[in-house]
């Protein structure tokens, strides 16, 4: 198996991943509030680990191997690495700002 393939597949994988986490720690939650739980509790690491696998996920599939994100020599990233980086905090901030707005609006603090 090349190792094109086998990025693209771990890409597949992230997304998977990140959709199952989501759905699990950020949707469940949102629809339990939703219906009117007197209690909703979720998972503040899933604001950055759902869009982190997402953006990974995504990038992996569809570019494989072509584009380096990282140096893997010097150990630092690329330029699409660090772009890669500050849109997994823009989703990380938003997605969080989204569902706090979203409970305080539905009454939960």
């Amino acid at each position: 198996m090349s190792d094109n393939l086998k990025t693209r597949l771990g890409g597949l994988a992230f997304l998977v991943g990140g959709a199952v986490m989501g759905w699990m720690f950020i949707v469940m939650p949102y629809r339990a509030a939703l219906a009117g739980a007197p209690e909703v509790s979720y998972s503040t690491k899933a604001f950055l680990l759902v869009p982190a696998c997402l953006v990974f996920g995504v990038v992996m599939l569809t570019i494989g191997t072509r584009y380096a994100y990282r140096n893997a020599e010097k150990k630092q990233l690329t330029p699409l690495g660090w772009a890669l980086f500050a849109l997994i905090i823009v989703l990380t901030g938003l997605s969080w700002w989204w569902l706090e707005s979203r409970f305080a609006a539905l009454g939960y603090s």
